[in-house]
């Protein structure tokens, strides 16, 4: 009976948008191919796995850079109604089960690629530079797939990015008053440079991992003041040099 249920939702839910979908996923890689001077054909998948309690991924790689695969069980949209049992406690995760986020995942999965193959450190020590280490994902999903809604690629709500760009000043300046820049503490990392619901201690109507949304605006402003460098090296540039080259203010 199960799984009737998820293939009518694949039908209702994916299919009516799946050549969005791939148009979205060829673009991406044909930037991608640009900037990094390759040459992927990808070959993608799509296939459902239902979790029977475990967690599969929701894309994933086969082993080769150019093969793909996609569970379309983890795309059946914030509202579909086994998420809650499986997930619970994690509602501000739903937003990422849309199927406007497969093309982003994907991607990821190259951006994960190059750090593994340029040796890209995946943990900073101060709070600045997790921020600027993992805004460098958006920026790379900015570059690579430029029409994606910029909320998508930072996985917050819509809402959510709009109250950032609208506080920004705010931001910052909590970060400064309460010295939380050079911040080493992990609890201070965790709740303004990773994913969750919300950072209460700013505002309630702000998203979780808010710092990332900051580190982002640094990236953006030490590449107008680098105009000549690559998307690759603007990746491979250390935190700090990043930080001391944008001299970043609102």
């Amino acid at each position: 009976q199960e799984y009737p249920a998820i293939l009518d939702s694949i039908r209702l839910k994916i299919y009516p948008d799946s050549a969005l979908i791939n148009r979205e996923i060829s673009r991406g890689f044909a930037q991608y191919n640009i900037l990094f001077s390759e040459q992927i054909k990808p070959k993608i998948f799509y296939f459902f796995i239902s979790p029977n309690g475990r967690n599969p991924a929701s894309c994933f790689q086969f082993g080769i850079k150019d093969t793909f695969g996609v569970n379309l069980f983890g795309y059946l949209g914030r509202d579909f109604v086994f998420y809650p049992h499986l997930y619970p406690g994690v509602s501000y995760t739903y937003l990422w089960r849309e199927h406007d986020y497969i093309a982003k995942n994907i991607m990821e999965l190259l951006y994960e690629d190059f750090l593994t193959a340029q040796k890209i450190e995946t943990a900073e020590i101060t709070l600045i530079n997790n921020m600027v280490l993992e805004a460098k994902r958006v920026y790379f999903l900015s570059q690579v797939l430029p029409e994606v809604p910029l909320e998508i690629l930072f996985g917050y709500p819509k809402e959510k990015l709009t109250w950032c760009d609208d506080h920004i000043n705010l931001i910052w300046t909590f970060l400064i008053e309460n010295k939380l820049l050079q911040s080493s503490d992990p609890q201070a990392i965790k709740r303004y440079a990773h994913p969750g619901p919300s950072t209460p201690a700013i505002s309630p109507e702000s998203p979780g991992a808010v710092g990332v949304y900051i580190g982002y605006q640094i990236i953006k402003k030490f590449q107008q003041k680098n105009p000549s460098l690559s998307l690759p090296e603007i990746l491979k540039t250390k935190s700090e040099e990043i930080i001391r080259h944008a001299q970043y203010k609102p």
